[in-house]
């Protein structure tokens, strides 16, 4: 080995106290080749030059920008004023990126609770009646050919597909029947879809949409479950439209909102079912 005055050197202790860094931290920069000693001396003390005390100042410094090894290794090997600028523009754009998405996680954590201190549940079955907005839903359909294990399989999917849009939680998905199924067959299983409700179709391009259309709705929400329930409740809605001189419009939604998110106890479940109606008279003029 040839003979180096040691006195021009820093060991990896006296860089690590320097620079206030563990001498883990060095090992790891010699392994991935970001900063290696000079030389290691006969004892096993690795020995640093001036110039790589000052690489190190620049690593050390890009490291407290959180900049990756990566793109320090690259500037180091090819540094200037331009790309050091391009650097921080780099990392700027990248934390402009988190905290947009922070506040997206923010925003979409406020919209939860301010929709959960909105719906102080009803739960003493109720029929009610309201005017509705449009209202834009996330389809998953369901073919008849699907066993249990396919349906449970799609509704993960549809849950997941959701969770990356954000507002996912503990806004549940629902599923769709057909009005024969729900009145007439009492097939309550047979539902033909999975839905969500969502407020933009520019987020979910790659998924099959339809617009509930403005207009007249029935609502119940109820405890339990919604199989433990559904027979009487199709009863039930059934003898309400015929009393008030309403008929069903299109297909019935049954949409959790409180389910096993808040409890282990199915008694505690909280769902509720939804349908477009209409006067039979205005329909029997169109």
């Amino acid at each position: 080995m040839i003979n180096k005055d040691k006195r021009k050197y820093f060991t990896a202790g006296e860089l690590a106290a320097i620079f206030n860094i563990s001498k883990q931290s060095l090992l790891y920069y010699d392994k991935v080749n970001l900063l290696s000693p000079d030389f290691v001396s006969e004892n096993g003390y690795r020995n640093y030059s001036i110039q790589q005390f000052l690489d190190l100042e620049i690593i050390v410094n890009l490291r407290a920008l959180d900049i990756s090894i990566a793109n320090i290794k690259k500037y180091l090997e090819d540094r200037s004023k331009e790309h050091f600028l391009q650097l921080l523009q780099e990392k700027t754009a990248e934390c402009q990126a988190i905290i947009h998405n922070n506040q997206e996680i923010c925003d979409t954590i406020e919209r939860i609770k301010e929709d959960m201190h909105v719906k102080e549940l009803n739960t003493c079955r109720h029929l009610t009646l309201s005017w509705q907005n449009d209202r834009l839903l996330r389809l998953t359909p369901l073919a008849e050919s699907d066993d249990g294990k396919s349906r449970i399989t799609k509704f993960a999917r549809h849950g997941q597909r959701r969770a990356h849009h954000k507002g996912a939680l503990p806004n549940h998905a629902g599923w769709v029947l057909d009005q024969e199924s729900f009145f007439k067959k009492h097939e309550f299983q047979r539902s033909q879809a999975y839905f969500s409700c969502v407020t933009s179709a520019t987020k979910h391009r790659q998924s099959i949409k339809m617009t509930l259309p403005a207009g007249l709705y029935l609502e119940i929400i109820f405890s339990g479950t919604f199989c433990e329930n559904a027979e009487k409740l199709s009863q039930r809605i059934e003898r309400f439209l015929q009393t008030n001189d309403l008929e069903p419009v299109g297909n019935i939604y049954i949409l959790p909102l409180e389910n096993h998110w808040f409890s282990c106890d199915c008694e505690q479940y909280v769902n509720k079912i939804f349908l477009k109606v209409e006067d039979k008279d205005t329909s029997s003029l169109t």
